[in-house]
């Protein structure tokens, strides 16, 4: 009807990375697959996107505009900063662990947990082991998605995904090439209510909760 509207859009790298595992697994021919690839990756451009989205997406359809001034981009454009350290011990952990894990162990391994798996592969004992204890697991897996987006890490379809390096990623950690990388956004939460608090079936809530 021309109103304004709300969009909301919510995604998880693993959604991607379930998408890849499907698009790999298909039986169609490879040149069908690398354009469905092609496709995820645009749309993982516009899930990561700092820069107006209305004109990445009407770009996309091959149409040029200027930034619309009503996005969450336009009207809170995203904060950077330099990341480069950081980036580094992320990047070399992946290398130096064999590109063989996941982004939850690879935290562990940066953040200097004491966990079974972390001793069992001897990575206690890696350089970068503890090296990021400053950061939290949230900064972390932050720091980790912007790397995938800006296509120094990728993560693999298999079944337990893990993060590998890309030939840009190890000419950055080889050339200590300043990586500048998006703050994340703080999102206010609603404070939690307590059952009572809320107009509910509280048995029915119970039950809920405990599945």
């Amino acid at each position: 009807d021309g109103a304004a509207a709300d969009a909301w859009m919510c995604y998880g790298l693993q959604d991607v990375v379930n998408q890849r595992r499907m698009i790999d697994e298909s039986p169609a021919g490879e040149e069908f697959k690398q354009g469905l690839r092609g496709k995820l990756d645009a749309l993982l451009g516009l899930a990561e996107a700092t820069d107006c989205r209305r004109v990445r997406l009407l770009a996309y359809f091959g149409e040029a505009s200027q930034p619309c001034g009503n996005c969450d981009n336009c009207l809170t454009p995203p904060a950077s900063w330099d990341a480069t350290i950081p980036a580094q011990k992320a990047l070399s952990c992946v290398y130096r662990s064999g590109q063989r894990f996941g982004v939850g162990h690879l935290i562990d391994v940066l953040r200097g947990s004491e966990n079974e798996k972390v001793k069992q592969q001897g990575h206690d004992k890696l350089s970068t082991y503890g090296i990021g204890s400053e950061l939290s697991r949230n900064e972390w897996s932050s720091i980790g998605r912007e790397l995938v987006r800006l296509g120094y890490l990728r993560q693999t379809s298999e079944q337990f995904s893990v993060l590998e390096m890309t030939p840009d990623g190890m000419t950055a950690l080889k050339d200590r090439r300043i990586i500048t990388l998006t703050k994340p956004m703080e999102r206010s939460r609603p404070k939690a209510e307590r059952v009572g608090d809320i107009d509910c079936d509280e048995l029915l809530f119970e039950k809920l909760r405990l599945l």
